[in-house]
């Protein structure tokens, strides 16, 4: 199904992201915020635990967005929200390693991925038409953003994860306990959990390619729960 406002957005100026089916979409929102939920009552609140809940609600936001989108609840405003949440699970993970873990590299990394996230979010803040398009074909959601912000979100979001990936496993191979040790570790492995089957169906099927921020968005609730069933329990304390 096109419209005319589809048609009217050059292939070249934008790239398209597809996502889930609505009701994968309000499943997968409802899975993540019972998770954050979950960590409130079940963990102390403190800076590790208010971190890990911060990432899960930001998870959920961008399954509600796409919902939202889908239900035309004001798309054009709720795209941006999405890519926003998106935005500051970059920082707020790193914040989590840096907690777990303090050392100079990662005091640095978390204080870069805050201030280029920051950049991306005071644009899609600022710039109306930052998502230039949205259109809901049932199974999936398409957003189009303008070329430059497409590759450079794209560049920001690829290289921070690889970083994350690196310096938890780096501060696992440090002097740690063994809980602190399981919860490095098994961040690294929740975000492998969402990154490796999108590079796998981008692998098998090159036409994915335009849909990398929307298969990473569905395969995110592997990393939902590796936070509670590993990460979660190595890292923060239970309530009395």
């Amino acid at each position: 199904m096109k419209t005319s406002q589809e048609d009217s957005v050059p292939a070249s100026r934008s790239l398209a992201l597809a996502c889930f089916s609505p009701l994968v979409m309000m499943l997968t929102f409802s899975l993540e915020l019972l998770a954050a939920v979950y960590l409130l009552v079940r963990y102390k609140l403190d800076r590790r635990s208010g971190l890990l809940v911060a990432i899960l609600i930001n998870l959920a936001l961008f399954q509600v967005a796409e919902w939202s989108i889908c239900a035309n609840s004001g798309a054009q405003v709720w795209a941006r929200i999405g890519f926003i949440g998106t935005a500051l699970l970059i920082p707020l993970g790193l914040g989590f390693l840096q907690e777990l873990s303090p050392s100079r590299a990662g005091s640095l990394a978390t204080r870069l991925a805050w201030a280029s996230a920051l950049g991306f979010i005071a644009w899609f803040i600022l710039v109306p038409n930052s998502v230039s398009f949205v259109f809901c074909g049932g199974n999936y959601s398409i957003y189009r953003l303008t070329l430059g912000l497409s590759y450079a979100y794209s560049a920001f979001y690829w290289g921070w994860l690889v970083v994350s990936v690196w310096l938890a496993i780096r501060l696992g191979r440090r002097k740690q306990t063994a809980q602190n040790r399981r919860a490095l570790y098994g961040t690294a492995v929740g975000y492998v959990a969402f990154m490796a089957p999108t590079l796998i169906s981008n692998a098998l099927n090159p036409e994915t390619l335009h849909a990398i921020p929307s298969i990473l968005c569905g395969f995110a609730i592997f990393y939902a729960i590796i936070i509670v069933a590993v990460v979660a329990p190595a890292s923060l304390q239970r309530r009395s």
